[in-house]
């Protein structure tokens, strides 16, 4: 998705469920540009057919198809939410920010054209009701978790816990 939408959160949350299933959760550390991503994933993703092995990656340009064995997240904000987060967060003119908010439009039009299997979330959703997000993720992965691990994984990840890592 387009950046400031949640993303950080719904990947993190997304590596949390797996581990808390004890998969092995790939990349160990996160890649910073796209291009590294898409490196990585035909480097080490395309081919491995372990199924302990669980890939969790982050971009924000647009795929022209949906990877084998794969699945797509989308997030999606209130555009004038995103583009005053992304004014403030990347701290550029007000025009660049504009334009990432009316582009979140036809972002989603592209994925809802690729797949009608793309999970789509609201940034409201996380910050509303992360539980239920968190259950629905985990479904979406095609797993169970308790209300135990889904609270542990919400509380981990609320916004005044992600602040102090910040």
């Amino acid at each position: 998705t387009v950046p400031r939408t949640g993303s950080m959160w719904t990947t993190n949350v997304i590596r949390e469920i797996f581990s808390s299933k004890k998969f092995k959760i790939l990349p160990e550390s996160q890649k910073i540009s796209d291009e590294e991503w898409l490196t990585y994933y035909k480097s080490n993703v395309l081919f491995d057919e372990n199924s302990s092995n669980k890939y969790v990656l982050k971009i924000h340009n647009k795929l022209t198809k949906i990877p084998p064995r794969s699945k797509i997240v989308t997030t999606i904000r209130n555009p004038y939410d995103l583009c005053a987060s992304y004014h403030q967060f990347m701290k550029c003119d007000l025009g660049e920010s504009i334009k990432l908010a009316e582009s979140i439009t036809a972002f989603l039009d592209h994925y809802k054209n690729l797949s009608s299997e793309i999970l789509i979330i609201k940034y409201e959703e996380i910050e509303i009701q992360p539980e239920i997000l968190i259950k629905t993720l985990a479904l979406y992965c095609e797993l169970s978790l308790s209300d135990d691990e889904i609270s542990k994984i919400s509380n981990k990840y609320k916004k005044s816990e992600v602040k102090k890592l910040i």
